[in-house]
């Protein structure tokens, strides 16, 4: 297991268009974090109606404005994930012997933390433009406060990147689920969007009702409460279910 996760994190560290992508958001994210600073400074708060008065406040609003990314990178891990279908790269892995638990559990994880890291590369790179502004202030408050975030969007965009492993291992084809995860969260989100707007009681009973709170992230991340129990209880939901799922499907697949 080990072996297999080194060798896909070597496979991600000399994959140039990742790295592009991750520099490209970080660049974004430090000359986009003035726009976010000069609102703050002319309004004295954020976007969410909290002070933004240091770097990881910064970082928090930054990171609930980033929700424009789940579609884009939901596309992107399914294309990628199908590919291995289509290039039969999960094929030659089966037939060398490697055991198919092992390949799924190591390519899930790296996959999902190489993309989690996507989606907080464009505030990672707004705390740079923040120091600059703000200061260190209170560093080990600052950078707590960082982390907790980080690992709350973690947790919670786990579950969106799982569910497109899905896809992928579903359809088997990098083209087709891209286009399907793409859309799919493109859909959602904007239905999300509508229920935040209304109260539909009709619809409070669906679990997908219930489930926006997992894309819900500006309300967790206000005032810097990240503490959102239902939210992380979806995503955990969604991430097991998931799961047991795409097993079933890669253990059931003809890779000969």
């Amino acid at each position: 297991m080990s072996n297999l996760i080194r060798m896909e994190f070597y496979k991600l560290r000399h994959n140039l268009l990742y790295w592009l992508a991750l520099l490209a958001l970080l660049f974004w994210g430090f000359t986009g974090a003035q726009e976010y600073i000069d609102f703050a400074s002319y309004n004295t708060v954020g976007w969410d109606d909290i002070a933004v008065t240091s770097f990881s406040g910064l970082y928090n609003s930054m990171t609930a404005d980033c929700l424009f990314l789940v579609s884009i990178l939901a596309g992107v891990i399914s294309f990628t994930t199908g590919r291995e279908f289509s290039l039969r790269t999960l094929s030659s892995e089966v037939a060398s012997g490697l055991n198919r638990r092992d390949i799924f559990i190591s390519k899930a994880i790296v996959n999902i933390l190489a993309f989690d890291l996507l989606m907080i590369a464009q505030p990672l790179g707004g705390i740079v433009k923040g120091i600059q502004h703000y200061g260190v202030g209170d560093l080990p408050d600052n950078i707590l406060n960082v982390l907790r975030t980080s690992l709350y969007i973690f947790i919670i965009y786990s579950a969106v990147f799982m569910f497109c492993v899905l896809i992928a291992y579903l359809f088997r084809n990098g083209i087709v689920a891209g286009i399907v995860s793409a859309v799919f969260w493109f859909v959602l989100l904007y239905v999300f969007a509508i229920l935040c707007d209304k109260d539909l009681n009709a619809v409070k009973v669906l679990p997908l009702y219930h489930s926006r709170k997992i894309l819900d992230v500006g309300s967790s991340l206000h005032g810097g409460n990240i503490i959102n129990i239902p939210a992380i209880l979806c995503s955990v939901a969604w991430v097991s279910v998931c799961s047991i799922i795409t097993w079933r499907a890669f253990k059931k697949a003809d890779l000969k």
